[in-house]
Formats: structure tokens, C-alpha cells, sequence
């Protein structure tokens, strides 16, 4: 894992913690963390914007979604995830993929943010015709 200097001082890093000046401690949990969810297969689903459910999604309403980026959401065993599909990206801007997680369906707990990163892993899958780079 690159060191707290080096993060800083990179254009196009292939993740970056947040926030991007994260002491290094801190930044190795969570580079751990995103690195044990890249690995797991997830099936996100794109959040239904145009359709919202009126009782919310995940203990959030529409408008949570829209002010965090969040454009997917998944689930493993045990946690919810969220997947934020950011607006403004690409240096000087974060990369363009956030991922963040909670305990499954646990609504009264924080996510945990686990770094951005400009390509979902390959392990991750999207809805037909939903291209993550799209």
C-alpha cells in the first residue's frame, strides 16, 4: 500500500482513503476492508431514483441518496453496501467509485466508508445493460 506522502502526491490512484489525508493507520484498515469486499462477489442493484419507495431504502429517503452519490446498493452475508457513483471525479477530485458498508440490515448503525477507487473490482456485478463504467 502506498504510504500517506505518496497517496497525496498521486494523480490517478487506484484507491484513495477517505479522507484522502488519512494518517496511515487509519488508511491501512481501511484499504484492508475494501480489499476483503472487493474480493467478495456482489450483485448491486441500481438505486431506484425514478421509482423511489416511499417508506425509503435502506432506513434512507430519496434525498440521502442523491446528497451522498449513492448509485447502487448490495448486500453481502452479513453487510449492507452502498456503492457512490460520484459526480466530480478525476484528480483533483476523488476517484470516481466510493464504497461504504453497515452491518446487515441494521439501520440504526454508521457506514463505514472504505476508500474510493476509479474501477469496481471484477468480482462485483451490475444489473444487465448497467455498465459501471458507463
Amino acid at each position: 500500500m502506498m504510504g500517506r506522502t505518496e497517496r497525496m502526491e498521486s494523480i490517478d490512484p487506484i484507491w484513495e482513503p477517505i479522507p484522502w489525508d488519512t494518517a496511515d493507520e487509519t488508511a491501512e484498515t481501511m484499504y484492508s476492508g475494501f480489499i476483503e469486499r472487493a474480493a467478495t462477489p456482489i450483485h448491486w442493484r441500481e438505486v431506484p431514483f425514478a421509482d423511489f419507495p416511499e417508506e425509503g431504502l435502506l432506513g434512507h429517503g430519496r434525498q440521502w441518496f442523491v446528497d451522498h452519490d449513492v448509485g447502487f446498493f448490495g448486500a453481502s452475508e452479513e453487510e449492507d453496501l452502498l456503492l457512490m457513483d460520484k459526480v466530480w471525479f478525476g484528480w483533483p477530485d476523488p476517484p470516481r467509485w466510493g464504497l461504504a458498508s453497515r452491518p446487515r440490515g441494521r439501520p440504526d448503525c454508521a457506514w463505514q466508508m472504505w476508500g474510493n477507487f476509479p474501477d469496481p473490482p471484477a468480482t462485483w456485478t451490475f444489473p444487465e445493460g448497467r455498465s459501471p463504467n458507463a
